[in-house]
């Protein structure tokens, strides 16, 4: 085991060196760094520019023609005023003393029809929309008052107050409740995990395949077996992504705390610590599994060029639970989510994307852990088989018998 330390801590500082490894990692902290000083600093400018871009202006007044009569007598509310004709209206109009008038039609009672002219709707009908929640106010009140009992009006006004409580009769969690960390936790989890192996997996089987390309694996054999080699750089790689996860990990605990005390609305954050391991058990498990399968992958092929196509086929199974996420946000305890979860090429992403989902399931879960357990040291001993054989061969690619006779023995 001596001998697979000293390859795991030279392909690790191997990793670290790389200045694509060094720029991947110092990115997203300075990112996030950065959008929390935008936020810190700019923060009241940008809510007051956005609630500028999303609110129309408050209207100077609006004009009103009821020919119908149904205010006729009644006070009307500030900001709209009684013209006799329709003339009238639009010459306030076009002097700019009102934003825009209503004609009540003389069968508003049995039709309902009332125009709106004017200028100006917004750019996206904010305005048309604010003159149309004016009049349908005045009218509801005038109509209720006229013709609904006055202890019945108040109900037909607001049908339905509504107070949510759990089962215990406690509060609903609401949207700054820990539902956001218990479900964000886990989503981001995926999202690392898929980054981890296009990086660090992927910087394993670069070496694998060029090492072998070159000959330079040779020289290396005379010092350490091929199963010493390989878990080595399995272990090197796996400390790599490690060092990575952590260098992104560790600055938004700080960060995101400075972040949501931005927000005033969030309520009592709180944390299923239950979710946290989880998530890491799955990015670990996952990223041995795939270490496994690249480490197999490099083994089988000639060049590099070659161990990139035949690893795109290991790929694109594992994202398909991103492409069926709709599906396993709906039910993420359906037929389908947990057989995503218990495959174990795509078991990684599947579960943590179920965990987002909220999944209430604890023993498909624990079964879809247990099976990427049992999958890990499996794929990683037929690797080293693989890896045996795939040493001894140069000019050609290892076909699929030559691996059923390495795993044979």
């Amino acid at each position: 085991m001596r001998n697979a330390a000293v390859v795991a801590a030279w392909e690790l500082r191997r990793t670290i060196g790389r200045k694509g490894f060094l720029i991947s990692t110092a990115t997203v902290p300075v990112l996030l760094l950065i959008a929390v000083l935008v936020f810190v600093i700019f923060g009241d400018r940008i809510g007051a520019a956005a609630a500028e871009a999303t609110t129309s202006e408050p209207a100077d007044g609006y004009g009103l023609i009821d020919q119908a009569g149904v205010l006729e007598g009644r006070e009307l509310p500030p900001g709209l005023e009684r013209f006799a004709d329709e003339a009238a209206a639009r010459a306030s109009l076009s002097q700019g003393d009102v934003d825009g008038y209503f004609v009540i039609d003389a069968d508003y009672l049995a039709s309902g029809d009332v125009r709106y002219v004017a200028d100006d709707f917004g750019t996206f009908g904010e305005r048309e929309g604010d003159a149309r929640r004016v009049i349908r106010s005045v009218l509801l009140v005038a109509l209720l008052e006229a013709h609904v009992a006055p202890e019945i009006a108040p109900r037909i006004q607001q049908p339905v107050a509504l107070h949510a409580e759990s089962v215990d009769g406690s509060p609903p969690r609401g949207f700054g409740a820990g539902v956001i960390f218990d479900s964000v936790v886990p989503y981001v989890a995926a999202i690392l995990f898929m980054i981890v192996v296009f990086t660090s997996a992927g910087y394993l089987l670069e070496g694998v395949s060029e090492e072998k390309e070159t000959r330079v694996i040779e020289v290396v054999l005379s010092s350490v077996t091929p199963d010493q080699l390989l878990l080595g750089k399995i272990a090197g790689q796996a400390i790599a992504g490690l060092t990575q996860l952590l260098a992104w990990v560790l600055p938004a605990l700080a960060l995101v705390p400075v972040l949501l005390a931005q927000f005033d609305d969030l309520g009592d954050l709180t944390f299923n610590l239950a979710v946290l391991p989880l998530a890491l058990a799955y990015l670990l498990l996952g990223y041995l599994l795939f270490a496994a399968f690249y480490a197999t992958v490099g083994s089988m092929t000639t060049t590099f060029k070659e161990s990139q196509q035949l690893a795109a086929y290991l790929i694109l199974p594992s994202i398909v639970p991103f492409m069926l996420s709709a599906f396993i946000q709906g039910d993420p305890d359906g037929m389908l989510a947990v057989a995503l979860s218990w495959i174990p090429i795509t078991a990684p992403v599947g579960g943590l994307l179920r965990v987002a989902a909220g999944s209430q399931d604890t023993l498909s879960l624990a079964v879809s852990v247990g099976i990427l357990a049992v999958c890990v040291p499996i794929g990683l001993w037929i690797s080293t088989r693989v890896f045996r054989i795939g040493l001894l061969v140069y000019g050609r690619r290892l076909r699929l018998g030559d691996v059923v006779r390495a795993v044979r023995g």
